[in-house]
């Protein structure tokens, strides 16, 4: 296995660094939380760390792995690197995974049950994004289970982020910065859910 070199894979961390950073500024992710990657050219993952803190990503918290989970460069990727594994396996079509921790989604998920009614709001961006997001069971981080039930989940093409019960959100995208928004999106309307207390009928 050889050593990480920051200057072959600079383009693909100064965008993870960036989007990262962002979503850190958003608390979307909180000090070690959530992990991220992208496919890049030549199709190996560039995939975060274990214990990296994702608001302050240095290029040697990189890892990268080739689609079949060898570990090519660096150390110790993401305990989550089976789920994006799996996801990138069944979507040739997605590029970039962001795997976040977001509070309001989560405060709306211990409260509810998503896959009844998430973004049950009587709002056009509610109804865009609720038909973008599926969900996947409750499962260990990091587990295969969790890695299995995260791919199902996104089989559809239609499906551009999973919730991870009492976990997270897995957003997927052509690349991070369609994924963030898309996060961003997410969380917000959450917030508007919380606000109204509208909760549905688990």
């Amino acid at each position: 296995m050889a050593g990480f070199d920051p200057a072959q894979f600079h383009d693909g961390f100064e965008q993870m660094r960036a989007i990262l950073h962002q979503a850190w500024q958003k608390d979307l992710v909180a000090g070690f939380s959530g992990n991220a990657s992208l496919v890049m050219p030549g199709g190996n993952i560039l995939i975060t760390g274990s214990g990296a803190a994702k608001g302050r990503l240095m290029a040697q918290n990189l890892c990268v792995m080739d689609k079949g989970g060898r570990l090519l460069a660096g150390q110790n990727p993401s305990s989550e690197a089976k789920m994006h594994l799996a996801i990138y396996a069944i979507r040739e079509d997605c590029r970039a995974i962001l795997h976040t921790h977001p509070p309001k989604l989560l405060a709306l998920g211990l409260k509810n049950d998503l896959q009844k009614s998430f973004l049950d709001l009587p709002l056009h961006e509610a109804a865009v994004f609720g038909k973008a997001l599926a969900v996947a069971p409750a499962a260990e981080p990091g587990s295969r289970e969790l890695a299995d039930g995260a791919a199902r989940a996104a089989r559809d093409p239609a499906t551009r982020a999973v919730w991870l019960t009492n976990h997270g959100l897995c957003a997927l995208g052509d690349n991070l910065d369609t994924a963030l928004a898309l996060s961003e999106e997410m969380e917000h309307l959450a917030g508007i859910q919380l606000a109204c207390g509208l909760f549905g009928k688990v």
